[in-house]
């Protein structure tokens, strides 16, 4: 494991901006290059999600504010494209870099909100679809790309080919944009946008109002609790 003295040796090396203006733009290829993972095993997936972590956790100094842009712009189209494990981590890294550089507004931002306010309005939707009609999965089952369309991650066991061979378990990421554990983290988002761009979103955040009071008094009936 790194050390902290050795990151910090690092970043306060006179090549760091150097490093960081041939790593980034090779990670963003990377990510962007790649096709979308929605099987946790997956080797393709393990990497992503190390790439999107390494982003995360490069310290947010001057070096990195040339670059966030770029960063931005590839983890905004990510939220609505990317599994839930990645997309949790895209919305760590918008946070982060929204507080600690305080961008311009982009064309992105109201695009993202629009983006979220989908979401809410097709809660009702996905609320009956996967509580009033589940769907069953039975053991033996070999993962399908409908299942990405589940809220949760699910976990499927296919029995082995052969005897001596041990039964394999898949675990099935859900797509971000139908994800619980998202649903639960777009507020924080908005409200930090609404703080940053007052007078440019104020309109649009008001919209949220009725979409989010609809939300609160959705319920599931009693067969589906």
């Amino acid at each position: 494991l790194l050390t902290d003295r050795y990151v910090s040796n690092v970043t306060s090396s006179p090549q760091y901006s150097t490093f960081l203006e041939h790593i980034i733009p090779r990670f963003l290829t990377f990510l962007q290059d790649g096709e979308v993972q929605f099987l946790q095993e997956k080797p393709a997936q393990q990497l992503r999600k190390l790439v999107l972590e390494i982003i995360h956790r490069i310290p947010t100094n001057e070096h990195l504010r040339l670059h966030t842009k770029n960063i931005l712009s590839v983890m905004f189209r990510f939220l609505e494209t990317e599994n839930e494990e990645n997309v949790l981590i895209c919305l760590r890294i918008i946070i982060e870099l929204h507080k600690q550089f305080r961008p311009a507004i982009t064309q992105e931002i109201h695009h993202f909100l629009d983006f979220v306010k989908q979401i809410y309005k097709e809660l009702p939707k996905v609320v009956n679809r996967y509580f009033e009609n589940p769907q069953v999965i039975p053991e033996n089952t070999v993962p399908t790309p409908e299942m990405v369309g589940m809220i949760t991650t699910i976990v499927v066991k296919v029995n082995p080919e052969r005897e001596d061979s041990e039964t394999r378990t898949h675990s099935i990421i859900p797509r971000g944009s139908l994800s619980l554990k998202v649903l639960a983290e777009l507020p924080i988002i908005v409200v930090l946008m609404y703080q940053l761009y007052k007078l440019n979103i104020h309109n649009v955040v008001a919209e949220f109002v009725p979409l989010i009071m609809n939300t609160i008094i959705i319920q599931v009936s009693a067969q589906a609790r």
